[in-house]
């Protein structure tokens, strides 16, 4: 009998890796790629292929992970695993690139406002690159915080797990990063 991977827990699912099942990790890529991807690509802000490079390393790298850890050592959390992996790789390009930080504001995706006149648009569009110029000027950490809470959505408790923070802590930041993008943005 075929097991459903969707109502699996991740732990469950890593078993099933340790166990032989392959096709058991396209479950966590599943469930976790859209938000790396989205993670990646507000951290390190370049363009879509380069996000899409790096979550795929992301993913390449958990596997490796997972594969190589013990079953009893496994257990971890599947989301802090692929954070802390995104996380590092996401400095190694910046370490790589201090000049060229910069987001597209056209490529953020928060263009949920009635574009029908061009006028809309080009407002819509400042208020972009406001934003985006807001968030690149913000602490990694406070940039980690920001895109784990308003573009993942994750909720304080999540975004404390993935980041390895406590989660009144991440509350703090959150207040810190919003009053700094509020500043910057006025």
């Amino acid at each position: 009998m075929p097991v459903n991977l969707s109502q699996l827990t991740d732990h469950e699912i890593i078993d099933l890796v340790h166990a032989g099942n392959q096709r058991a990790y396209g479950e966590l890529y599943k469930r976790y790629l859209d938000e790396i991807y989205r993670y990646l690509y507000y951290r390190v802000a370049k363009n879509q292929q380069e996000a899409e490079d790096l979550t795929q390393e992301v993913f390449i790298k958990a596997w490796d992970v997972i594969s190589r850890t013990k079953k009893s050592k496994a257990k971890s959390n599947f989301r802090a695993l692929a954070y802390r992996i995104a996380h590092n790789l996401s400095v190694d390009r910046w370490r790589t690139r201090k000049n060229e930080q910069s987001l597209q504001a056209a490529e953020l995706g928060l263009d949920a406002a009635d574009l029908t006149s061009p006028e809309k648009r080009i407002m819509v569009q400042q208020r972009n690159q406001r934003l985006a110029a807001a968030v690149q000027d913000l602490d990694p950490q406070l940039q980690n915080v920001f895109i784990c809470r308003f573009i993942n959505q994750l909720s304080h408790a999540q975004t404390a797990e993935s980041l390895g923070l406590k989660e009144g802590h991440v509350r703090v930041l959150q207040h810190r990063a919003l009053k700094k993008i509020k500043i910057k943005i006025e």
